[in-house]
């Protein structure tokens, strides 16, 4: 009996040992030499060394100058949380995401992102899309006084892509963008462009002075080619020819009157050349966007000038399917460029770009977006749209396109 009371303790002891004390002991060492940061909680940390936040938990910002983070039913608590627990046909959802959007300011052909209006299941969600960082670049921006242009570099720098081969879509980390937008100094601003001269009333009357003008030319014109018929038919009737002549030389006479108030024409003409001498100045500090203006209208007269030949994806497809991603990306941009109204050739070439790059943002996006923009205008429709991407698979990117397609297209 005293042997098994022994024995039974023992076992206690051991076990304790065990579970207790060399598990969780050998859990934590594994982490610290393995896995430091994420073992202590993904904390951040300020330049004097004190705790900021962790990358796994939401904070909220409030100020115009920071990046907003998605909408918490719990208030960002980390102690409390969940969700709304509210359907999506319960009004109160409904007019949750109405006021979220209004304070964004979204319009109809601006609208906001699903995530900046929408609470995560938990109210901890540290990331936002990266549409939806991009939606808050002109405000914060503006705030900060910083060139849009500076503010979507930092945010394509902070695009994380991870997991993108299971499917998962990129995300920003808002609290690591704020910090970093807090320690990012400022670019110049572009200085502003004035506003161009209005000529309109000074054209207008120039315009009005040389119609006079050439009606008063027209009638002497056919005035004399009259005269000329009379003398012809009629040398007996010179005496009445004469007497147009003379009425002809009187009417150039007042002609020769008007055509003084040129002067004053002249005057108009030198004020004009004046405000167009200021045009060109400011012209010159554009040459660049003039110049991305003017090739983006030879590619546009280019495909103009095209055979409409029928769309075909196939041998981009094929080599899209063989892992020929490059080749593939070749395909699909120059289709781009044969049938720029087809959303097909636009969705398929910012796959395929990223597939050959690894970068899915930047100008991914942008061909995304332009193929977005087609399909809204209904070239084509969505389901033949559909029967062009169905050869795409979740390693091709189907995925990827899918949610793209769906926060663009989703008003």
């Amino acid at each position: 009996m005293i042997r098994e009371t022994v024995d039974a303790l023992l076992a206690c002891v051991v076990t304790f040992v065990l579970c207790a004390l060399a598990y969780p002991a050998a859990v934590w060492a594994v982490g610290q030499a393995t896995f430091p940061k994420e073992a202590e909680g993904s904390l951040i940390y300020n330049s004097e060394g004190k705790v900021i936040g962790s990358e796994l938990i939401a904070q909220p910002f409030a100020s115009d100058t920071y990046f907003f983070p998605r909408p918490s039913a719990v208030d960002y608590k980390a102690d409390a949380t969940g969700g709304s627990n509210l359907g999506t046909k319960n009004p109160d959802l409904h007019k949750k995401v109405a006021e979220r959007a209004e304070a964004l300011k979204a319009t109809a052909e601006n609208p906001v992102p699903v995530d900046l209006v929408t609470a995560s299941g938990a109210g901890m969600d540290p990331h936002i899309s990266p549409e939806g960082a991009y939606y808050q670049a002109a405000r914060v921006a503006t705030a900060r006084k910083m060139p849009v242009t500076q503010v979507r570099r930092l945010i394509d720098s902070h695009v994380e892509r991870s997991g993108a081969i299971i499917g998962a879509p990129p995300r920003v980390n808002v609290l690591r963008l704020n910090l970093d937008l807090d320690a990012t100094k400022p670019e110049p601003l572009p200085p502003p462009v004035a506003a161009a001269p209005n000529l309109s009333e000074d054209f207008a009357a120039m315009r009005a002075q040389l119609r006079e003008l050439s009606g008063q030319v027209e009638r002497l014109g056919s005035q004399a080619g009259k005269q000329a018929e009379l003398l012809e038919q009629d040398k007996g009737a010179q005496e009445k020819s004469q007497a147009g002549f003379q009425q002809v030389q009187t009417m150039l006479k007042g002609l020769s009157e008007r055509l003084a108030g040129v002067g004053e024409t002249s005057k108009l003409i030198a004020r004009i050349d004046e405000r167009v001498g200021a045009i060109e100045e400011r012209v010159k500090g554009e040459a660049d966007n003039l110049d991305a203006l003017r090739t983006e209208l030879d590619e546009t007269r280019k495909a103009l000038k095209a055979t409409a030949a029928p769309l075909d994806l196939s041998a981009g497809i094929a080599a899209l399917k063989e892992g020929r991603f490059a080749e593939a990306s070749n395909a699909f941009l120059s289709l781009t460029k044969s049938h720029p109204e087809d959303a097909r050739s636009w969705y398929l070439a910012a796959v395929a770009r990223g597939l050959a790059t690894k970068q899915w943002n930047g100008e991914t996006i942008t061909l995304v977006e332009k193929g977005v923009a087609r399909e809204k205008a209904g070239t084509p429709r969505s389901d033949a749209i559909d029967s062009a991407l169905s050869d795409l698979t979740p390693a091709t990117g189907k995925d990827w396109l899918s949610h793209y397609r769906g926060l663009k297209i989703t008003p």
